[in-house]
């Protein structure tokens, strides 16, 4: 058994919405598999500094984790913002956990560079049909992000080419 604590960090708006969200985020944590909750304090939503229109809580759990790969699955799937084990001082991990573990991370990083480049794409595509429009973007790229904006074929192509350069020498 793993005892740590985690805090979750949430916001958005209203406040009360806020409330429900941690409320239900704590629930599903309940139900996951080889997860007890042993504690929690949810802490009232706060204005952001700097945005009246924004909220943000957070709630310190304190859990225990029947195995490490259980431990790893929740930071994965709720990204709390701290984790702190509290027990054991020593934590002795079986290759299989720790092989699971990295595929996991490999996983998730693998997802998010996805979408990231998803919407860095999305994003070049909107400006451009802006700057068509004669619209401003409302935050300009940096200047080495300013290259044309490619279209699939393109893009093929470009890739033959280099491949058939490669092929050449």
């Amino acid at each position: 058994m793993i005892k740590a604590m985690i805090i979750i960090e949430i916001m958005g708006k209203p406040a009360e919405y806020l409330k429900e969200m941690m409320a239900m985020l704590i629930n599903r944590l309940e139900g996951e598999k080889g997860v007890k909750i042993l504690g929690k304090e949810i802490y009232e939503p706060k204005e952001l500094k700097g945005n009246k229109e924004l909220f943000t809580t957070f709630a310190e759990i304190q859990i225990e984790f029947e195995t490490i790969a259980e431990m790893a699955n929740v930071i994965f799937n709720y990204t709390p913002s701290h984790v702190e084990i509290i027990k054991p001082d020593e934590v002795l991990v079986r290759n299989e956990d720790l092989n699971k573990f990295f595929i996991d991370l490999v996983s998730k990083i693998h997802q998010y560079d996805e979408i990231a480049k998803n919407l860095g794409f999305a994003v070049r595509i909107l400006e451009k049909q802006l700057n068509e429009a004669g619209i401003a973007p409302a935050i300009p790229l940096r200047k080495q992000e300013q290259a044309p904006i490619k279209d699939n074929k393109e893009i093929m192509q470009e890739n033959i080419d280099k491949k058939k350069k490669k092929q050449r020498k």
